[in-house]
């Protein structure tokens, strides 16, 4: 299972996070990766208000231990497995990167 974790989009498209901003295209353009070879992957996305703070329920997930957005995490029976945080995802190679390391398990 993927979980993308972002910026919420307003209705204008635009994300309040820069670094979200630039991996959107990245995550849009592996879908299709995703999809193809889809087994037992599936990807999930939560939105992060721009407001969020430290009692967000994210930041306090004892499994999504999130800080920074956008992230890119891989679980394998409830375990994570690789994580990738924002300008890691700055590029879609390294997205793909990413993609194409989780196929390899």
């Amino acid at each position: 299972m993927l979980v993308h974790i972002y910026g919420t989009i307003d209705s204008s498209g635009k994300s309040w996070c820069p670094d979200c901003i630039v991996s959107h295209p990245h995550i849009e353009a592996i879908k299709p990766i995703i999809d193809e070879r889809q087994d037992e992957k599936e990807i999930y996305f939560i939105d992060i208000p721009e407001d969020w703070d430290k009692r967000s329920a994210y930041k306090n997930n004892p499994i999504l231990k999130e800080k920074r957005v956008p992230t890119l995490i891989y679980f394998l029976n409830g375990r994570e497995m690789g994580r990738i945080v924002e300008d890691e995802m700055s590029t879609l190679d390294a997205v793909k990167e990413f993609i194409e390391q989780i196929y390899e398990d």
